[in-house]
């Protein structure tokens, strides 16, 4: 269930680097000449990356692979290697792996575009469920599920056992539909009523569930979105959700987006408030962001020459302090 989810995040990830005209940072290894490096950050290479282990995995065994792991840790720790040179070390790591490995299209893998060509095969026992009823929620009508119905107490009883990659899944399930018939509204209100998730304190359920509704143009889930974007700085939950914020249909979605932003820039990481700002169309003032800086500078500076003063005039350095 935990790889379907990293599976499903990925696909995604792919589609809105695509999206923003920014298709060649899906290879595994991009082209970075002339490019700022943090124009090309995202979790492309986390989930592509994975994929490709978990593909290596499954062609040369469990015990194998864990073998190599350790090996690898015990080789590689406490120094820098390129792609080329893992590439170099699992094929030549055994004669096993040298046999398993002899049809594996490394250069795909590493340089096209896109999701891998050959996508590893996931265990969907534990994803199955999640499955049905995510189709059950995108091919519903108003009113059909409600807490108090038979379905709607199965359907919260299953949500209650899930792990949070269960939620997750059922969650990208819906988004992947969404990108071709949006969710009515009052079917996602149904969904919050039946789950809650309204409430969620689960950052990768939240994010998802804040998406799903900016993506249908729901008014209430604006200032949920909002403060999620204001309560932390990932990268990963920040650039996406401001994007979906300001395409939402949802009243007072696209001026917030940019209002919350330019109030709470500084809050962010550089390569964040870059890449949000990039995102936006905002220009940052760098005269402005300097000037609370010079200002200080030349308090503490001012601060320090006067301080000196009054411990040559044996008084102490603290102000109003005797």
């Amino acid at each position: 269930s935990t790889s379907k989810v990293l599976q499903s995040y990925m696909t995604r990830e792919v589609t809105t680097e695509t999206e923003i005209g920014q298709s060649r940072f899906t290879k595994l290894v991009p082209d970075l000449q002339g490019i700022d490096p943090d124009d090309a950050f995202s979790s492309v290479p986390y989930e592509k990356g994975f994929n490709l282990l978990y593909s290596v995995q499954q062609k040369v065994g469990d015990e194998e692979f864990e073998k190599f792991v350790k090996d690898y840790i015990n080789t590689w720790k406490s120094k820098l290697i390129t792609s080329l040179q893992f590439k170099d070390f699992v094929m030549n790591y055994s004669a096993h792996f040298k046999k398993k490995l002899q049809d594996f299209d490394w250069d795909r893998w590493f340089y096209a575009e896109g999701m891998p060509a050959d996508k590893p095969k996931f265990d969907t026992t534990l994803s199955k469920l999640a499955n049905d009823f995510a189709h059950r929620w995108t091919t519903a009508g108003a009113g059909e599920i409600k807490p108090t119905s038979e379905v709607g107490k199965e359907m919260r009883a299953a949500w209650n056992s899930w792990t949070s990659q269960q939620r997750q899944y059922m969650l990208d399930q819906i988004l992947e539909n969404s990108e071709k018939q949006k969710m009515p509204i009052a079917v996602l209100q149904d969904m919050d009523a039946v789950y809650e998730i309204s409430i969620t304190n689960n950052a990768e359920v939240r994010f998802r569930w804040c998406t799903l509704c900016l993506r249908s143009g729901a008014d209430f889930i604006v200032q949920n979105a909002v403060s999620m974007v204001t309560s932390q700085g990932r990268m990963k939950f920040t650039r996406p959700l401001y994007r979906e914020l300001q395409r939402s249909e949802a009243r007072g979605a696209r001026d917030a987006a940019v209002r919350t932003f330019l109030k709470n820039v500084n809050f962010y990481h550089p390569i964040c408030r870059k890449m949000v700002a990039q995102d936006l169309k905002v220009k940052q003032n760098n005269k402005q962001g300097w000037s609370w800086l010079g200002v200080s500078a030349v308090t503490i500076s001012a601060y320090l020459v006067w301080a000196v003063w009054r411990i040559r005039s044996r008084k102490c350095p603290i102000p109003f302090v005797h």
